[in-house]
């Protein structure tokens, strides 16, 4: 097995995951640094991304680097703190080994010790990325039940809703912006397209709507 001298490091947080799990992109780098050090390995690039999900990797512009400077020869090694965060689909994670093995570098879980040189190593690292894929799905499915349960309770997840402002987690009715919800609800009640309805709001006197565009209209096109 190649001798390790220079590593580089991927770190990665959903913004689900920092928000259930408490992951932090902060701790995973000081982790990850010391255990560097600690083997007397020289760090030549750290790849973040944060609030991203490890669903897919084509939407991950850090680890889409990592894949480009993979092929100059830049490093021995890929150093994670665990398995998810280079991937929580077991395809995807395959396919990235993969592509590691081709150039001669190794993947280094600093949480799950693992020879993917044995057959063994192999299996078990298959299986870890499955564990993975599948706290992935748990997670998805949490998340959506608690925002569910948190709107049943008259909560709110967050973000601006037309027609409403956020008070303290709450949502309360804006009267000026229901009128234009309201008019909406009307307009296609009778009969009028999404489009039809554009331009009537963009017709509106700007004393109406200027509340919603400040001032830029159209409103919709």
């Amino acid at each position: 097995m190649k001798e390790i001298k220079k590593v580089c490091l991927y770190c990665r947080v959903s913004t689900e995951e920092q928000a259930v799990e408490g992951f932090s992109i902060s701790a995973q780098l000081n982790t990850l640094r010391q255990y560097a050090q600690l083997h007397g390995w020289e760090i030549v690039n750290e790849y973040v991304d944060e609030g991203i999900s490890g669903k897919s990797i084509e939407k991950r512009p850090q680890l889409q680097r990592l894949l480009t400077d993979l092929s100059r020869k830049q490093f021995d090694a890929v150093l994670v703190w665990k398995i998810s965060r280079l991937s929580r689909s077991l395809y995807d994670t395959l396919l990235l080994l993969r592509k590691f093995e081709e150039h001669n570098v190794q993947f280094i879980s600093y949480s799950e010790h693992f020879d993917t040189s044995t057959p063994i190593g192999k299996l078990v690292l298959q299986i870890m990325a499955g564990i993975a894929e599948m706290e992935r799905n748990t997670l998805s499915e949490n998340v959506k039940l608690g925002m569910k349960q948190k709107a049943v309770e008259g909560g709110w997840n967050g973000g601006l809703v037309l027609g409403y402002d956020s008070v303290e987690k709450k949502l309360i009715v804006n009267e000026k912006e229901a009128e234009i919800v309201r008019l909406i609800f009307r307009e296609y009640a009778n009969g009028k397209g999404l489009r039809a309805i554009a331009n009537h709001l963009n017709k509106l006197p700007e004393s109406v709507t200027k509340h919603l565009y400040n001032g830029c209209k159209p409103l919709i096109r």
